[in-house]
């Protein structure tokens, strides 16, 4: 996910976004980090970045690009009180929705789970037709056990064309390695009524079956799935069989 938020910085990244009320000074930081964002000379764009902020704390351009350096230099970065700050300082900034996906990508992985919800809800209000926004606050909706909702966002997310893996999916996975094996049969057999043709699931479920040792139920399902799409089937088995969950940064 960063990666993409990183090109969408690339290419939104101009100098005459910078806000008029700038000092000259911190205009200048703010275009010589620019400069090695651009270069991916990320060390030097953090350091202006940050000299840019401490002359104006406001300029919300500035913190974006801040943020999206941090994340060329740790993937796993999460400055959390920059995604506050740019919310609290510009809630109407041009890319105020990618900031809402990352704090709520955030919030979901640390359990925050309302919190997520609602930041992807502001998000969509930005941009209607996410699905990756509808995908993850699915997630948020199952993990707090509102299937409901859960279903309804992952068959829209669906809809627009979004290829992440069923939330469920996730959870019956972790039911597995715990080895509550009903639970997690329970979840892999409610995904295939969300989604009859998903060969992962009958995959995740015929491997279920095979660890309770119920062999022909287990092949069948494995069977099932490989018809349905080889190809996905022998790319995850490269990877092992425990996904995490593709729309959260773990």
């Amino acid at each position: 996910m960063l990666k993409k938020l990183a090109i969408v910085a690339v290419m939104a990244l101009t100098f005459t976004d910078v806000q008029a009320q700038t000092s000259n000074s911190a205009r200048d930081y703010y275009r010589s980090a620019a400069a090695h964002f651009r270069a991916n000379e990320f060390e030097d764009a953090l350091s202006d970045f940050n000299k840019a902020i401490e002359l104006d704390p406001t300029n919300a351009d500035a913190l974006f690009y801040r943020i999206m350096t941090l994340s060329q230099l740790n993937p796993k970065s999460e400055p959390t009180r920059d995604w506050d700050r740019i919310i609290e300082v510009a809630p109407k900034y041009k890319l105020i929705y990618v900031i809402y996906l990352l704090r709520a990508n955030y919030r979901a992985r640390i359990g925050q789970l309302d919190g997520s919800i609602d930041d992807v809800s502001k998000a969509l209000e930005f941009t209607p037709n996410d699905g990756n926004a509808y995908h993850l606050r699915s997630y948020s909706y199952l993990m707090k056990g509102n299937r409901d909702a859960a279903y309804a966002d992952y068959q829209k997310s669906m809809e627009l064309k979004t290829r992440l893996q069923n939330p469920l999916l996730t959870r019956g996975y972790v039911f597995k390695t715990a080895r509550e094996f009903e639970s997690a049969l329970a979840d892999y057999t409610t995904a295939l009524a969300w989604n009859p043709d998903d060969a992962i699931a009958y995959v995740d479920r015929g491997t279920t079956y095979l660890l309770m040792g119920k062999i022909d139920l287990g092949l069948a399902d494995i069977k099932k799935g490989m018809d349905i799409d080889r190809v996905s089937i022998v790319e995850r088995s490269v990877e092992g069989f425990g996904c995490a969950f593709c729309g959260l940064n773990v």
